[in-house]
């Protein structure tokens, strides 16, 4: 699903495509992000999570990392990340 450490459980970290290479984009995304992100607009500093929108049939969850230069939209499906997060 998302890579985390286990020193660090409540949080996940994806290595996302920067302009300084592979890695040079890395976002933290904590639980209490990803949590409020399963069933409403959500925000942490440069990162922000949504639900799953029924208009346009998009069925995850997104989460939008942003910088100067880049932002990046990756959609996590909803039961695994929800399995996830109550582990």
């Amino acid at each position: 699903m998302l890579p985390y450490v286990p020193q660090q459980p409540f949080s996940v970290f994806p290595d996302l495509p920067g302009p300084g290479g592979p890695n040079s984009a890395r976002r933290v995304f904590s639980r209490d992000l990803l949590q409020p992100g399963l069933h409403r607009p959500s925000r942490d500093g440069e990162v922000r999570a949504r639900p799953p929108c029924r208009c346009n049939d998009r069925p995850g969850v997104r989460m939008m990392p942003r910088a100067c230069t880049a932002s990046a939209l990756i959609n996590v499906p909803v039961q695994p990340l929800r399995e996830w997060l109550v582990s």
